[in-house]
C-alpha cells in the first residue's frame, strides 16, 4: 500500500506560509514540493471547504 502524504506535505507548508509574511502561489509551493500546482490548488481546497 501507497502512503499517501498531501495532508502532511500541506501541513508544512501551511507552517512555513504562517512564518513568511510574503504570499506563496501554488506554483511555488508546487515546485517545493516537487509536484504538480494542480494538486497543491486541489488539495488547498479540499482543506478551505473543512474549514
Amino acid at each position: 500500500m501507497r502512503n499517501d502524504s498531501r495532508l502532511s506535505r500541506m501541513l508544512h507548508v501551511l507552517i512555513h506560509m504562517d512564518k513568511h509574511q510574503h504570499s506563496a502561489t501554488s506554483d511555488m509551493i508546487a515546485k517545493m514540493l516537487n509536484t504538480n500546482p494542480v494538486v497543491v490548488r486541489r488539495t488547498m481546497a479540499g482543506l478551505r471547504e473543512r474549514g
